[in-house]
């Protein structure tokens, strides 16, 4: 109990404590505990606690410095320790330079920067480290078309296209830089490609409406929309048979609940 006694009195301690900021040592010095003659001294640099024994003997009237010291200096030392530690980290993220050697990441800032040839270079580089990702030859592609290299572009696409033929979006990819070269057969098929392969994935669909409503096809529009409007019609009633049976489960369990409980 005397144990508990000096923890929570200790807590006590720190939570009425008034912080102290020093840049010079403080000396900190307690009179004789009842029954000695020694006195405490204790230098501390920097931001420390500072608390008064008669408080933390509020709560517990028996209780010394002496008992209490240990815990106190815990406090203190661990405080000291952290403030150093975070000094150092906050200094060492200022030096910290960090360099990017990822030819993907380097590429994609390049492509904001508009620096387009260099971000030829640096896709093509990544390109060999990763030679099946297709959409590393999507991105290859996109830098092509605005480096003004058409027919490089095209051909990137055409390999994206055969490393993952049922791609939506890699196709979506392909036909809106068709769209964007002017070449809007070409795009409207490949546009309708992936309008087959699209499944009930509603953005993919989405995208592909968009495209064929800013060509002027209406036709090929209107049969998007009717396909979205199935898939949504679709969407609404699977959720409605799920929540049915849900509810259907759930007044099962309470009848048997109901049962059990008559019983």
């Amino acid at each position: 109990m005397k144990r508990i006694a000096i923890v929570l009195s200790v807590l006590f301690l720190i939570g009425m404590s008034v912080s102290a900021m020093a840049a010079e040592k403080v000396l900190l010095q307690y009179n004789p505990a009842p029954g000695t003659t020694t006195k405490y001294k204790m230098n501390i640099n920097g931001n420390t606690v500072v608390t008064a024994m008669q408080r933390a003997q509020k709560t517990n009237p028996k209780l010394t410095l002496d008992e209490a010291r240990e815990s106190i200096e815990k406090l203190v030392r661990a405080r000291k320790e952290k403030e150093a530690r975070d000094s150092l980290l906050a200094e060492l993220r200022e030096k910290a330079k960090i360099k990017i050697i990822d030819s993907q990441v380097l590429a994609y800032r390049a492509m904001q920067d508009e620096k387009f040839d260099e971000a030829v270079k640096l896709y093509k580089k990544a390109i060999k480290q990763s030679p099946e990702d297709p959409y590393l030859q999507v991105s290859l592609g996109r830098a092509l078309a605005a480096a003004g290299k058409g027919n490089d572009s095209k051909a990137a696409f055409e390999k994206a296209v055969k490393l993952r033929a049922d791609d939506r979006f890699i196709l979506i990819a392909q036909a809106d830089s068709l769209k964007d070269a002017g070449e809007t057969d070409a795009a409207a098929d490949v546009y309708r490609h992936a309008a087959q392969v699209a499944g009930e994935d509603l953005f993919a669909h989405g995208l592909i409406l968009d495209a064929f409503e800013e060509m002027g096809l209406e036709d090929d529009a209107q049969a998007q929309k009717g396909k979205i409007d199935a898939l949504q019609k679709a969407l609404v009633e699977r959720y409605e048979a799920q929540q049915k049976a849900a509810e259907a489960a759930e007044a099962a369990e309470d009848a048997v609940g109901a049962e059990n409980s008559q019983e």
